[in-house]
Order: structure tokens, then sequence, then C-alpha cells
């Protein structure tokens, strides 16, 4: 991020406001997150969010002064802690929500609702128990697909968004260079950050308009009551998990283990070029440059791909899974000229980038009704409290034997742990255990313990 102030060293400045972000985020994700499960706010909110983050991103290009930088640093503590707390407990939970509101997912719903209540009416008899199960594998199959598809889309938007801002604020801070008789001026950077709040409040707001409004099951408790609601949502949310969702539950310490030596790696690659290579960290910008248009046709290709092969979606990930395990392989033994810097930039924007797409596509498989911004606020709890963990261990490591190439090769430990997870992750038992959640939550007479886990069958249906 962005603090005005040429000539000033704010180096402890953005790290203490980036350990700030992180802390804030997951403390949000506990308390508020949750909530978008409940009532009709969830769109208003998510709105509310954007402005937030726009708004912060949009008034530093008024404030000119180097003094200022820690004002500077109060807006994007706010606008980067708005981002993280929408982007991951709200914009993520609408993926699962969009796959149920399908027509196609809601026709077969219905129909094996439907079947469902004629077993219960004959006693079980067979054939219909067995039309029942092929109704299920139909219904699984077209959510995963869409889920795949919806995931995978997103990400290439997002790749193409980057680009073009990216473009964009490039020229900006080129043109409006402070000169020799203004070295402190940093009018291009900060209309530059400015153009990506604007750029991006049009764009997201004109996307939540046409999101709908998705209402869940109504709360009557008092204020108390709300500050309370998101720890008892999340703590009941992992109970529910291990004694009835044991599926989601393995593939998210896979996808924790996994997505935590990947962003570690990312993480430190800037320090890594600049010590093996003696390189600035403006020279990095064509090989990030190569790396974002490397992810935007990753992304798209992906997404013709799961498009023509249907259901790939896993098999999809545990074969980014496997491959990316190399990465360290290749930055401990190989990596020794300049232009391999650009390959592993390449390899990272095929590898890496689509990782979050294809695992949050088939999370989305697995979350019952009711329960969208709840298990997305924990992901993002996961993501974030595991976040420091493997820097640390880079840093630790770089100490003890002054390489860094060492540093992050041990991340190649954390990755290793993960397969086992991924690997015994079924979508069809997730999926079984996903249904029976959602017809023990409307089954069950409400009690103080269940109440804000209720749903009628008509809200499940709507969710």
């Amino acid at each position: 991020f962005f603090l005005p102030g040429i000539g000033m060293d704010y180096t402890s400045v953005a790290a203490y406001v980036s350990a700030l972000v992180l802390f804030s985020s997951g403390a949000l994700l506990v308390i508020l997150g949750p909530m978008g499960d409940i009532g009709s706010h969830r769109r208003l909110t998510l709105a509310f969010c954007v402005g937030v983050w726009g708004v912060c991103f949009a008034i530093p290009v008024s404030l000119s002064s180097s003094s200022l930088y820690l004002v500077n640093a109060l807006f994007v503590f706010a606008g980067a802690t708005a981002w993280n707390f929408g982007n991951r407990a709200l914009r993520n939970a609408y993926l699962p929500l969009l796959v149920r509101s399908d027509p196609k997912v809601q026709e077969k719903m219905k129909e094996l609702y439907s079947q469902a209540e004629e077993v219960d009416d004959q006693d079980g008899a067979r054939c219909d128990d067995n039309r029942q199960r092929n109704s299920k594998m139909e219904v699984n199959k077209l959510s995963e697909q869409l889920a795949s598809e919806f995931s995978i889309t997103t990400s290439a938007y997002f790749f193409v968004g980057q680009i073009l801002g990216f473009i964009v604020q490039g020229l900006l801070v080129t043109l409006l260079a402070p000169g020799e008789t203004e070295p402190s001026n940093t009018f291009g950077l900060r209309l530059a950050l400015a153009f990506a709040a604007v750029f991006g409040i049009a764009f997201c707001w004109h996307s939540i308009y046409g999101l709908g409004v998705r209402p869940g099951p109504p709360f009557a408790g008092g204020t108390l009551d709300w500050l309370s609601l998101g720890c008892k949502r999340v703590y009941g949310t992992l109970t529910l998990m291990r004694k009835d969702m044991s599926q989601m539950m393995v593939f998210l310490i896979g996808r924790t283990l996994h997505w935590t030596a990947v962003q570690s790696i990312l993480t430190t690659a800037t320090l890594y070029i600049e010590r093996e290579f003696s390189l600035r960290a403006d020279e990095l910008v064509l090989p990030l440059v190569v790396m974002l248009v490397t992810s935007m046709i990753s992304a798209l290709a992906l997404g013709a791909f799961v498009k023509r092969y249907k259901n790939s979606n896993q098999r999809l990930t545990l074969v980014v899974c496997c491959v990316t395990n190399l990465i360290p392989v290749y930055m401990l033994l190989g990596l020794r000229e300049k232009w391999e810097i650009y390959f592993l930039f390449v390899l990272a924007g095929l590898l890496v980038s689509p990782f979050p797409a294809l695992s949050r596509g088939i999370l989305a498989q697995m979350i019952p009704a009711g329960y969208s911004s709840t298990i997305m606020s924990l992901e993002g709890i996961l993501e974030l409290g595991t976040s420091w963990i493997g820097p640390l261990v880079i840093g630790l490591i770089v100490d003890l034997t002054g390489s860094i190439r060492w540093g992050c090769f041990s991340m190649l430990f954390v990755m290793l742990p993960a397969l086992p997870f991924l690997f015994k992750t079924s979508l069809a038992v997730a999926s079984d255990q996903k249904m029976d959640v959602e017809k023990m939550k409307v089954s069950q007479p409400p009690t103080a313990d269940l109440e804000m886990f209720q749903l009628v069958p008509e809200e499940a249906m709507n969710e």
C-alpha cells in the first residue's frame, strides 16, 4: 500500500499497519462475519464495505504533506480492513448462494425433496430410493460445475481488472512523476490510488446491485446477543463440522496448509530476488506484469477447460497442488540466471493464481444453506490466522543458515502434509453430509442453543 512522504523512512509504520489490518480483519470475521447469514442486510453491508474502502483510498489524493503520513496510514488501515472483511465474509459467501439459486439447481432440488417425501410415505421403497440417489448425483454434478464456472470466471475478471488498473496507474505515476524542483511531489502516486478507488467503487456497486436480496432467517435478539452471535456461530459451526461435516474439515485443513506455504513464498519472493540477484524493487515491475498477464490467461483458459470437461474442478486442484510443490525445490536448486525470474513468475501465474478460485469452488459445494457467511468467514480466519507462520519460519531459517533459498525451500514441508487431506476429500460424501445437515436443521425443534441455526424449508430453498 501507499504512504505519502518522499525521503522519509516509514517502513516501521507500514509494518505496524499491516499487522493491525490482519488482526482487525480476523476480529471482524469472528464477531461480525457470520451475521451475513441472518436477516436481509447482506447486500447492504457489502455495499457499505465497498464505500468505506473506496473513500479511505480516495481521500489521500488531497493530503499532499509528508507530515500527514500517519493520517494516510489510518485511512489505509480502515480501507484495507473493510476490503478484507467485505471480500472474505460477504462477497465470497455469495458463491454458494448463486449456485443454489440457479434455476436448474432449484428444479433438481425440488425434485429431490419431493422424492424424499415419497420415500417417507412409502416406508422407503427401493425403486424410489434408487431414483432419489440418482437425482442427488445429478444435483451434485450440476452444483460442482456451476461453482467451478462462477469461481473461475470471477478470478478471470479480477485479473483483467488488475491489469487495466496497473496500466492506468503506471501511466499516471510516470506522467506525473516528481521533477527536480519538487522531488517530494507525490501527486501522481496519490492520483493513482484515487483512480483505483473510483474504478473499484463504480464496478463493485454495479455488481452488488445485480446480486439481489437473499434473506436469511430473522434474529430477534438484543444488542448483546448480536455482539456474541458471531462467536457462537463460529464455535457452533466448528462443532458441527467435527461431528457432521468431516469432509469440509478435512478439506479446510489441506487448503490452509497449502495456501499458507504458497502465500509465504509469494510474500518473500521480492526479498529472495533482491538478495540473490541484487535487483531493486522497481526492477520487479515487469516480472509482476508478466505474472498478472499469465494469471489472466490461466484463468481464462481454465474457465474454458471446466466448461468443456465437466466436473473436473477437484482433479484440476489436485494437479495444481502437486505441481506447485516443485516451486520451493526450484527456488533452492535452480533460479541462477535473471531470465529465470520471469520463468518463476510465469509458473506462479499458471499454478498459484488458479488455486483460490478452484478451492473456493470446491468449498462452495460443501456449505449447507444458512452457513455461507459463517463458513467463508471461518476460511478467512484460518487464512489470516496462519499468514504469519510461514514468513516467521523463513526468517528463522535465514537467520540460522544465511540463505533465503533454504528458507523458501522449508515451505515444501508445509505443502506436502496438505496433499493427504486434499486427496482424502470426497465431494460425494461432502454433498451427502451437507444435505443431512440441512434436513437436520429443518427437522429439529428450535431451542435456545439451536435457534441461531434454525431454518424453515422455504428459507433453506430460497437461500
